[in-house]
């Protein structure tokens, strides 16, 4: 849960807690390869935090598939909740594969975080930017930088989940998108002049 100004959980639903949960996942991933590899740091994530995680997003993943079921949600809180539960996907994923406890349950969470990141995935490549981006460079002055790049993000992620859940129709939909980004947010480079005293070569056009 996070605060932001307000006890409401609603509060900046579409940012801070898909960002939040993204970055805890992160840290999580980074201690599990520590403990993979048999070094020892102090202070990335003490045992009690750590196996406070999983189950943490595994309840997150209810109460946020819920609440994207309602409807009331836009590409923002897409892109940022596919960036979290991606993360949580290809955790669980890698514990099945090197013998963790619990193997069927993660199993049922995995692939419900999966159906999840790749509906959200849709909804992106489905939303008012994206369709314009996918109809070439003469739509590309009335598209937002910021927009297109935040959501690369996601579909790559997508894209990786798809990649290992063998689902090769989402997968080559999200490539296909990916490819169209790539070659916006490049077009989108070069529209600041060489001689600017900032900004050439950034990704400033349009946000």
């Amino acid at each position: 849960r996070t605060y932001y100004g307000s006890d409401s959980v609603y509060k900046g639903i579409e940012f801070f807690a898909g960002e939040a949960m993204a970055s805890l996942m992160e840290v999580y991933s980074l201690s599990v390869v520590v403990r993979v590899c048999e070094y020892e740091y102090e202070g990335i994530l003490c045992a009690g935090t750590r196996d406070q995680i999983l189950p943490a997003m595994t309840r997150a993943l209810q109460f946020y598939r819920s609440f994207y079921e309602e409807g009331d949600v836009d590409v923002n809180y897409n892109i940022w909740q596919v960036q979290a539960f991606s993360r949580l996907f290809l955790v669980l994923r890698q514990q099945a594969q090197t013998g963790y406890d619990n193997l069927q349950e993660n199993e049922r969470i995995a692939s419900e975080a999966a159906n999840y990141c790749l509906d959200m995935c849709h909804d992106i490549v489905r939303s008012p930017s994206w369709r314009m981006l996918s109809r070439g460079r003469s739509f590309y002055p009335n598209l937002e930088t910021v927009e297109i790049a935040c959501g690369l993000d996601a579909v790559m992620q997508g894209a990786r989940v798809a990649f290992e859940e063998k689902r090769e129709e989402d997968l080559k939909l999200l490539l296909r998108n990916a490819d169209n980004a790539v070659d916006f947010l490049c077009w989108a480079q070069d529209r600041v002049p060489e001689d600017a005293i900032v900004g050439y070569g950034g990704l400033g056009y349009g946000g």
